[in-house]
């Protein structure tokens, strides 16, 4: 077995102290504490399928002919809506973490073309490309909205 490397020491460690105060909390007040972090795996701050009605809140507005596609994203290779599904999948993937087979399960699709897509999102995006640039700025600005907007309406 390996040696843990020192980012998952201190995962650990992160973990057992959290655990730890969760407990203590339990015990003097009674009450069971649920903490999020993104350090924790399977906690995200939106959804793939909010990030998915995100998305087409753009594609209504700029490519009304692909509505159809919400319900079957295999619909159509045109290159304007392969720029949406680039983005969707460079910014969940990237910004919001999830795994690429978890992406491939919600868009039915396969691991490894989720992975492809999002490098193919960086090229565009590395070769300024203006169409997809436009889409991938745009979803990553309501994404990171509605990621605000859940934080400040969050009390402690």
């Amino acid at each position: 077995m390996s040696k843990p490397t020192i980012g998952q020491k201190i995962v650990e460690n992160f973990k057992s102290d959290i655990k730890k105060f969760r407990e203590n909390i339990q015990e003097k007040y009674g009450i069971k504490l649920y903490i999020a972090s993104s350090s924790f795996e399977d906690v995200y701050p939106l959804e793939l399928s909010q990030v998915w009605d995100l998305l087409f809140e753009i594609v209504e507005e700029f490519h009304p002919q692909y509505t159809e596609c919400h319900k079957n994203p295999l619909l159509t290779r045109e290159r304007e809506w392969m720029n949406y599904m680039h983005a969707y999948c460079l910014i969940v993937l990237k910004q919001l973490h999830y795994g690429p087979s978890v992406i491939g399960r919600f868009l039915k699709k396969n691991h490894a073309s989720i992975i492809h897509s999002a490098k193919k999102g960086e090229d565009l995006l590395d070769c300024e490309d203006f169409d997809f640039s436009h889409a991938y700025h745009l979803l990553l600005d309501k994404v990171k909205k509605n990621v605000e907007s859940i934080s400040k309406n969050t009390t402690l």
